[in-house]
């Protein structure tokens, strides 16, 4: 466990071999990401880091960030300002309710500001935004997601952990859920020409400008038809994944990403004297939001597993 200015984080990461829980022909593994923090996990830390880094050198009054309402970087960024002391506005789109999400942000102690589609999509160009923005003499902007030039840091840091790691064979595939495509970009970016990153997005009809890369291929098959669209289909194949190992998945990101790979497999996809390493990027807190909006329990407790909400807080 290390220190990150304060911040109690489980890194690096651990790689686990998950191989004996399935039928695979190759060696399958699993990174850890969802363990750094019960909340600041997976690629959220990850492009949160060098924005972090960035501002506890400057002068900034407060942080301000972007996200739907139940963003997981809107609680990442949230519990991390709550642990640092640091005053943290979230910009929701959409009309002010309650869920999961949002009682978690207030209890990480965010202020909430709720503003229409229309100027959502505007950010701090638009006027209800810019009104906010007045308020401070020195607010530090974080995109959506966290996806700026600074997600590069803490990205970096996670290619160098997967390169260290001793895998049974040369060359690797790294299986990643893909919404924005800035961690697919940066990870292609970092690591060797032994990787070969392996794309599952997880809404329908991205402009994926490097779809042409070498090292870089796409299952266009694993989104269900969009942005948290799901059947009963995605629900069995993560409940058994987390049968078989006792790693939960979420059904916005990780989910899909294990329904895509468990179809790669069956299609015999990945070469052969290769290794398949699936990205955790964390997101648990996304199984509160699912249950919230479905009525439905991706884990009954007839599946055997620990309640959703960790009993660590921020």
């Amino acid at each position: 466990m290390i220190s990150e200015d304060g911040l109690a984080l489980n890194l690096p990461s651990e790689i686990q071999d998950i191989t004996g829980k399935f039928s695979s022909k190759r060696p399958l593994f699993i990174k850890r990401d969802d363990q750094i923090h019960p909340w600041i996990s997976g690629n959220k830390w990850r492009k949160l880091q060098g924005h972090l880094e960035h501002a506890l050198n400057q002068d900034y009054d407060v942080w301000i960030s972007f996200g739907g309402a139940y963003s997981n970087h809107l609680v990442a960024t949230a519990c991390t300002c709550h642990h640092l002391k640091i005053p943290f506005v979230a910009v929701i789109r959409g009309e002010e309710n309650s869920n999961p999400t949002l009682r978690l942000l207030k209890e990480f102690g965010a202020t909430l500001f709720f503003v229409d589609r229309s100027s959502y999509r505007l950010k701090e160009n638009g006027a209800d935004i810019l009104k906010l923005l007045s308020n401070f003499k020195n607010p530090f902007i974080i995109p959506e997601g966290g996806n700026s030039t600074f997600a590069e840091t803490g990205l970096k840091y996670l290619a160098t952990e997967l390169s260290s790691h001793l895998f049974p064979t040369q060359q690797k595939y790294l299986c990643v859920a893909l919404g924005t495509g800035a961690t697919a970009t940066y990870l292609a970016k970092h690591l060797g020409s032994d990787w070969h990153i392996r794309i599952y997005p997880v809404l329908k009809g991205l402009n994926l400008d490097f779809e042409k890369r070498a090292n870089i291929s796409i299952n266009k098959d694993a989104h269900l038809g969009g942005y948290a669209r799901w059947d009963e289909n995605l629900l069995q194949s993560m409940r058994a994944f987390t049968g078989a190992t006792q790693i939960k998945l979420d059904p916005i990101y990780t989910g899909k990403l294990w329904y895509g790979v468990e179809k790669d497999l069956a299609n015999d996809f990945f070469s052969e004297e290769s290794s398949i390493v699936l990205y955790h990027s964390g997101g648990l807190q996304g199984l509160a939001g699912f249950a919230d909006r479905t009525g439905l329990e991706v884990y009954p407790t007839s599946v055997g597993v620990s309640k959703i909400r960790p009993e660590r807080s921020c």
